[in-house]
């Protein structure tokens, strides 16, 4: 993971934290172990997110399958609810549900064009029951 990922994640942390949230970041998380763990780990009394972060540049990002597939069996023997959260440059953290987000061919894809499809972060949380 490049610096300015590992930061990304900590960022996250940091809005959620800020919502009275228990944070972790998962080291290892996208491989280096016989099963895959998601970037951060969030949870309060009443919900728990395994979530797969993204931060891009340009306008389009993509996820592999395999990613995704993982992240879903985490969380569900975790039982926690998968999130794909994107940051495009200086755009705010974008928040996705894994199931609506568009599969291409070998990947799945998330473009600056979705976010209007996604819930901006602070958004998501204080929309969810704590």
């Amino acid at each position: 993971m490049s610096k300015k990922g590992t930061y990304q994640e900590y960022k996250l942390m940091e809005i959620f934290e800020s919502f009275g949230y228990a944070t972790l970041r998962t080291l290892g998380s996208g491989g280096g172990t016989k099963k895959s763990k998601p970037d951060v780990v969030v949870g309060n009394s009443r919900n728990i997110f395994g979530i797969e972060v993204k931060n891009r540049n340009g306008n389009v990002c993509y996820i592999k399958d395999s990613q995704v597939e993982e992240l879903k069996d985490f969380c569900y023997t975790f039982g926690a609810s998968p999130l794909i959260v994107v940051k495009f440059g200086r755009n705010p953290f974008y928040v996705f549900d894994v199931d609506s987000i568009k599969k291409c061919e070998k990947n799945y894809r998330i473009n600056i064009g979705d976010l209007r499809r996604g819930i901006e972060i602070k958004k998501f949380i204080s929309g969810l029951k704590s």
